[in-house]
């Protein structure tokens, strides 16, 4: 977003400091246990892959040809991908399925909410409260925004609520485009006017906090609406699908539920066969080698690895399914929180949303305002157009003629 002055003018930047972000942000114990987990795990795959071709290599370089040596590599990892495939679908389906897991929970308590305040309602007013909660958030998050870089909550509060990007030379010491430094600015007592619970006019002195010249582009940033809050279309929050609300009745749905048991009926039997398929397949690549060339040892330690592959796979598949139902969770549980929002906010009398009168009446002021606006902008036009009287010539007539 551009930063406009009064004569329309990109209004002049200030430059953030070279090299990396101040924020020096603390990573989760989670996130460098995932990471872990994913190297550690590259780590020992390619440590297998490359230490047995150093062992044939090394300890049996006569009898050791590198294209079988890939054959019996590419069936491991053809076992081990179909497994995980398997292990994902069933871990997945299986935590879904399951009453007692807390997907099923979660996604109950959310669908009993969503229904409630469709009883009573209340939905009417859900249209209203997402930008009003977007509003109530954004500020917390402009607070955050700022006390990453140093600055307490309440001078944060301060500079969210009472400066612009005029102040900004003053409070931190240093213009638009200086490059930037430690050093501090100086506070700036500004005198606020406002209208007070009785509808008069007040005034107020508050002070704008002195800030840091490094942080000065932050603050600016902050000011100027880089930082925001993008939110989805209301009917997003109401569904535990993927998918907007899609508005349909109990009428609808009804005449629509014998063509969703024929649809489910026939995708389990294709799917169902599929997997069967697959499992079929999978157990074919696990039978041992009866290639007489091949010793019984021989055979046993490549019936081992494609054990361990279809093992290895189908764990990595399992936990793929878990992570994504839990990620589903915490999704569902994300649009929970907004619905309880709601119902709380408009409970406690916090959240008071306008009737359909009150919006109807706003409408009406709001085109009486646009269209005053624009009868003045005519009649300003009309103003400024110069209507000079158009004069015949002076006619000098000389005496002596």
């Amino acid at each position: 977003m551009e930063n406009s002055n009064i004569d329309g003018k990109s209004a002049p930047k200030y430059e953030k400091p070279s090299g990396s972000n101040p924020i020096k942000e603390r990573k989760s114990l989670e996130y460098y246990f995932k990471m872990a987990v994913v190297f550690g795990g590259v780590v020992i795959v390619f440590g297998i892959i490359l230490g047995s071709y150093l062992w044939n290599l090394v300890f049996n370089p006569a009898g050791f040809e590198l294209v079988p040596w890939l054959e019996k590599f590419i069936f491991c990892v053809i076992i081990a991908y179909i497994m995980m495939v398997l292990g994902f679908i069933d871990l997945d389906a299986t935590l879904r399925a399951s009453k007692n897991s807390d997907y099923s929970r979660d996604r109950a308590s959310f669908n009993d909410d969503v229904g409630s305040i469709y009883e009573d309602d209340t939905v009417v007013f859900f249209d209203q409260f997402i930008p009003w909660n977007a509003e109530c958030q954004l500020r917390q998050k402009k607070i955050r925004y700022l006390a990453a870089r140093g600055i307490s909550t309440a001078d944060a509060e301060n500079i969210i609520d009472y400066a612009n990007e005029d102040d900004l030379p003053h409070i931190s010491g240093i213009n638009p485009g200086e490059k930037p430094t430690d050093k501090m600015g100086e506070d700036l007592v500004k005198t606020i006017k406002y209208r007070g619970n009785d509808g008069k006019l007040c005034e107020k002195e508050v002070v704008i906090p002195k800030i840091k010249g490094t942080n000065a582009a932050y603050v600016q940033d902050m000011l100027s609406g880089n930082v925001f809050i993008d939110v989805e279309d209301p009917s997003y929050y109401l569904t535990d699908s993927k998918t907007k609300d899609n508005n349909k009745t109990s009428l609808e749905r009804a005449k629509a539920t014998e063509l969703e048991r024929r649809k489910y009926i026939k995708r389990q039997f294709i799917t169902k066969g599929l997997s069967m398929a697959v499992i079929s397949l999978c157990f074919t690549l696990l039978s041992p080698d009866t290639n007489s060339a091949l010793s019984g040892q021989e055979r046993a330690w490549i019936f081992v690895l494609r054990l361990a592959s279809a093992c290895g796979g189908f764990g990595a598949g399992a936990i793929a399914g878990v992570m994504n139902v839990a990620y589903v969770t915490r999704w569902i549980n994300d649009k929970h929180k907004v619905v309880v929002e709601f119902i709380k906010f408009l409970k406690s009398g916090l959240f008071k949303p306008y009737t359909r009168e009150q919006l109807d009446q706003l409408k009406i002021e709001a085109f009486k305002k646009k269209k005053e606006e624009e009868e003045k902008a005519a009649q300003a036009a009309r103003d400024a157009i110069a209507t000079h009287e158009v004069l015949p010539p002076l006619i000098s007539h000389d005496p002596a003629k």
